[in-house]
């Protein structure tokens, strides 16, 4: 009952996506946010499976999610590496969730940050496959797919990736991925400050509202939250599309919260006419920064700040931080984001699995593998220990 009541668990994670992200992205536009209406469209998406978690369960039975009826010690260890081309804060977490995993599910682990040298990255994949590691979890930039995909086909390797989709030039997934929807989420970050702002604010006159969201137009994942959370603006407020709609690509200026601060205060300070502020950031620390500008220019108490990850806000919250201006933050843990990773390259690793067969209820039409779609949580001051807590009694049952 207990292993059964867990699967239960795991795929109404998976399957709880928000109402207000009603497709799954499988290409991330090319487009990044303008300063007015003309942005892109949302991406095509195949539909999300509209069975229940325990439909699911009986047609793709665990293979590929924990638990699997599989006793993984009965096996010399797997080798396992983790490599980032760019490492962000949420890497870390992701790579201490792997390590606990190992000690979970009989392998030696290792983690490799390529810090953003695209060539590093495939020559270093290279190398670990000629010193026989078993299998790999692989987050890299979109625009080499195809060449990691080459490489890993022609070295015959087990591999799986970690966050950001291996995708082809059609958007097509070329192997199983376990991903966040980065336009649906940028989408739910307006949407939700949309929703309570009158919580914080009251009755406001929005045609003094400003949004300003920020993003990074070299990393595909981050600009489309960007982009998703401008559209939504737009949507809502297309009246304000060309005079209160702002933006700032944080590309090659790195994600430091003072990056994040010196840019909002700029726009800030230069439209006083704006008393209300919208801000979404498709990362935490470059949000931090966005949050102190906001503050330190006695607007604090008129700017609503949301972004997606939680750890620093977390950490904030814990810290004692009860401020009306960083309100909000799109949370996967990070115990929901590499179970069905491990376990799905584990499944391939075992011979349980092939790519083509892996978590079959996540094909979507006309594609050959699954893309996994994992659901984010809104958490606020109010909910985010409830949340945490909730991870943690979800690991501690497999330790």
């Amino acid at each position: 009952m207990k292993r059964i009541l867990a699967l239960a668990m795991t795929l109404l994670m998976v399957f709880s996506l928000f109402a207000c992200a009603e497709k799954t992205t499988t290409a991330e536009s090319s487009e990044a946010p303008q300063e007015s209406a003309q942005t892109s469209a949302e991406p095509s998406a195949a539909e999300a499976p509209e069975e229940t978690g325990e439909d699911a369960a009986a047609e793709a039975g665990t293979i590929g999610m924990h638990p699997d009826e599989v006793d993984h010690f009965a096996r010399d260890p797997y080798k396992i590496v983790y490599m980032v081309c760019q490492w962000v804060p949420i890497n870390a977490s992701l790579s201490d969730q792997f390590e606990s995993w190992g000690e979970i599910m009989n392998f030696d682990y290792e983690s490799y940050n390529a810090q953003a040298e695209l060539d590093v990255f495939l020559v270093q994949l290279q190398t670990y496959a000629a010193q026989n590691v078993d299998g790999f979890l692989l987050d890299f930039d979109n625009s080499i797919s195809s060449r990691v995909n080459d490489i890993c086909t022609e070295l015959e390797l087990n591999w799986i990736t970690a966050l950001n989709p291996c995708v082809g030039e059609e958007g097509q997934m070329l192997w199983p991925g376990v991903t966040l929807d980065a336009y649906a989420m940028g989408g739910t970050l307006t949407q939700w400050l949309n929703d309570n702002y009158s919580n914080y604010w009251g009755t406001i006159d929005t045609s003094t509202l400003g949004f300003i969201t920020i993003y990074s137009s070299d990393m595909p994942d981050l600009r489309s939250r960007g982009i998703g959370a401008q559209d939504k603006f737009v949507e809502l407020y297309p009246e304000l599309a060309e005079s209160n709609n702002f933006t700032v690509d944080v590309s090659g200026l790195g994600i430091a919260p003072d990056v994040g601060y010196d840019k909002v205060a700029a726009i800030m300070s230069a439209h006083p006419d704006i008393e209300h502020w919208f801000v979404t950031s498709c990362m935490e620390t470059l949000a931090q920064g966005a949050a102190r500008a906001a503050e330190s220019l006695t607007k604090g108490d008129c700017t609503l700040v949301a972004n997606v990850d939680a750890a620093t806000l977390m950490g904030e919250w814990d810290g004692g931080y009860t401020g009306n201006t960083w309100v909000m933050s799109l949370f996967t843990s990070p115990i929901y984001q590499t179970e069905p990773m491990i376990c799905g390259l584990i499944a391939m690793m075992d011979g349980r699995a092939t790519p083509e067969t892996l978590w079959p209820e996540w094909t979507g039409e006309g594609e050959t593998y699954a893309n996994l779609v994992l659901a984010p949580e809104v958490v606020t001051i109010d909910n985010y220990k409830e949340c945490l807590a909730n991870a943690d009694a979800y690991e501690a049952q497999y330790k």
